[in-house]
């Protein structure tokens, strides 16, 4: 008896598949699922848990592909020897592991002051907060707007813009950039 035409395509088809797979698992490139989050507040929640935790891999599964980072004028002006304008995905998660190493203390607070949660319209939505991060005992505090994506039915962090430095404990400090020039240098 030989198999119907529709179970050697099927087969054909799982073959290949299977193929695939094990060379893209060979490659070193583990396959990941969609790790994102239900909402943009969820992205921020896991982004500071991320950090709290010590795990940058959290942090970065919360970015979109596309991340970047926009820092405020004041400190491109400060530190003109960071290539800010390509200050993406890599450079971020870097970032964040130098935040997360065990010499680091670190604190991020990301959703104590939301100024402007957006509307969220055809997969996007825009965040204007005031943040605070600390670093080994330093503040950085900042006003920034922050772009979400909606990709396969989850949220992503697409870009974070420094847009002015805010208050911290009566005092104006450097906004998060200044922490990331700190690390880039």
């Amino acid at each position: 008896m030989r198999p119907r035409p529709e179970f050697r395509c099927l087969a054909a088809a799982l073959a290949v598949s299977a193929i695939l797979a094990v060379a893209h698992a060979r490659a070193g490139d583990p396959i990941r699922p969609m790790t994102g989050a239900g909402s943009p507040s969820e992205v921020l929640s896991r982004l500071q848990t991320a950090v709290e935790n010590r795990a940058p891999q959290d942090y970065a599964d919360c970015l979109a592909d596309t991340f970047r980072f926009t820092p405020y004028s004041g400190v491109v002006a400060a530190y003109p020897d960071i290539r800010w304008k390509q200050w993406h995905n890599a450079q971020e998660f870097e970032f964040v592991r130098w935040l997360c190493s065990p010499a680091r203390k670190a604190e991020l607070h990301l959703l104590d002051e939301v100024l402007d949660r957006g509307i969220q319209s055809g997969g996007v939505s825009d965040w204007e907060i005031v943040y605070t991060l600390l670093v080994d005992g330093t503040a950085f505090k900042g006003r920034a707007t922050l772009h979400f994506v909606k990709i396969r039915q989850l949220w992503y962090l697409e870009s974070w813009i420094d847009t002015r430095q805010e208050p911290w404990q009566g005092m104006l400090v450097a906004t998060s950039g200044a922490a990331r020039a700190s690390f880039a240098r």
